[in-house]
């Protein structure tokens, strides 16, 4: 039987003896109890702060956003601003109005239309084709 069984003497059970367990001892006073005291504290507070940077990033990058919106609905605003311009201008006596007021323009005394002659394509070495005068109205060939 070991020397250390012996001793403990009484205390130990017979089967225990037996079967040659013997009794844990006591844990050592604990070691470095100050360094991770001092390591789960650092820990918690980097975590804290890593959780204000990032709820920090989130608020900059929402106030962008937000910017970025109210940009987006001007922009829109304007386009159909011009839109809604653009279809109003497009009509002959707006257009004519505007040549008057704005531009000083006149309308003129006699509208005259002019219509441009038909291409032809011709063999080579025929003769032009006859010019006609304001009043005339050409014929087809």
């Amino acid at each position: 039987m070991p020397a250390a069984l012996q001793n403990v003497g009484a205390a130990v059970p017979a089967a225990l003896r037996r079967a040659r367990i013997r009794p844990v001892e006591a844990p050592a006073p604990k070691r470095f109890r100050r360094l991770r005291i001092v390591l789960g504290v650092s820990c918690t507070f980097g975590v804290l702060f890593g959780a204000v940077v990032l709820r920090t990033e989130l608020l900059e990058r929402q106030r962008r956003l937000d910017h970025l919106h109210a940009e987006i609905v001007s922009a829109k605003e304007r386009q159909y601003s011009l839109r809604r311009q653009e279809t109003l201008l497009r009509s002959p006596q707006d257009v004519a109005e505007i040549a008057t007021k704005e531009l000083g323009m006149v309308p003129p005394e006699r509208a005259v239309l002019v219509t441009p002659e038909p291409v032809h394509i011709r063999a080579q070495g025929a003769a032009p084709a006859q010019s006609h005068s304001e009043g005339e109205v050409p014929t087809a060939p």
